[in-house]
């Protein structure tokens, strides 16, 4: 898939993700715990082939509404997640556990993992507790591509090194 593809697909899935969780926020927070495709393919009909049939990509689905399901505060501003991590650092001055939390994520070597963990969920939630806002198009395009160049631009954008978007 190329890019623009690629922030389509993110935009249709935000957009029925966004739609369940104004209808029933609990259902979906349910559906993200769970880690049987079962429930996703129920929940998203429209999607299941993807999931099924993605292998390891078939998880930035169920990454992106799981952790929608615990800060749903998003925005479009083309920024990184190592920015809003930055932001949250730089609020709550020395909070070294969030620190590890945020290199966990980023040292993932796949999306699996990165899903059962829990790990992302826990980011996500400390995010939410400041209103710090995520753009999810531009999260699942990085997830959708994830590897050692997405990794490097959160990494400089979280300790401000000023390098910019390397994709």
């Amino acid at each position: 898939m190329e890019k623009k593809d690629i922030i389509k697909e993110a935009q249709f899935f935000m957009a029925e993700v966004k739609k369940i969780y104004k209808d029933s926020p609990y259902l979906l927070k349910r559906c993200a715990r769970e880690t049987s495709n079962l429930s996703f393919y129920k929940m998203f009909p429209r999607f299941a082939h993807k999931i099924a049939n993605y292998g390891d990509q078939s998880y930035v689905y169920k990454i992106i509404a799981s952790i929608y399901s615990v800060n749903p505060i998003s925005y479009t501003e083309h920024e990184s997640l190592g920015i809003s991590c930055k932001r949250y650092q730089d609020i709550k001055k020395g909070a070294g556990s969030f620190e590890g939390k945020f290199l966990r994520f980023i040292n993932s070597n796949n999306r699996e993992y990165m899903f059962n963990s829990g790990n992302i969920l826990r980011l996500f939630k400390l995010l939410n507790r400041e209103s710090i806002p995520v753009n999810y198009e531009n999260l699942f395009f990085d997830l959708w591509i994830w590897g050692e160049r997405v990794k490097d631009n959160y990494a400089c954008d979280y300790y401000s090194i000023g390098a910019k978007t390397l994709i």
